[in-house]
Parts: C-alpha cells; structure tokens; sequence
C-alpha cells in the first residue's frame, strides 16, 4: 500500500501493512492508498516529541461476490 504526505509518495507499506516515515516538525495530512481500500487522511502535527502515528482504519472497501449476514 502506498503511503501520501499532503499528496506526495513517501512510502510503501511492508507486507504487515506497518511503515516508516521521517518528517520534519510541521502538520502534515497522511493518507494511504491502496486500489480496493479506501482511508481517510489523517492530519498530524510532527514534533520531536512524537514517536509514531495513529493508526489508520479502512473507512470502505470494494467486495466482490456477495456479503451473507448470520442473521438472515
């Protein structure tokens, strides 16, 4: 998965889905791309103190097939 800082590659997530970024101190928007997923970006304020970010939920997804609930 791609990772974008205010709109920008930066990175590539590692086949655990973790990552690493150096930034500088300054509000930066952080926004995942992958094809079938979709994320909301996240605004974060680097400081020297910060030692990693939020995670990331998936907001959405594509599905393909079909989606049975146990509750029909």
């Amino acid at each position: 998965m791609s990772i974008l800082v205010d709109n920008e590659l930066k990175t590539v997530t590692d086949a655990n889905g973790e990552y690493t970024l150096k930034l500088r101190p300054y509000t930066y928007t952080v926004q995942p791309e992958h094809p079938h997923l979709f994320f909301p970006g996240l605004e974060v304020t680097v400081t020297p103190l910060l030692e990693s970010l939020p995670g990331i939920q998936v907001e959405k997804m594509h599905l393909c097939g079909e989606l049975v609930s146990s509750q029909s």
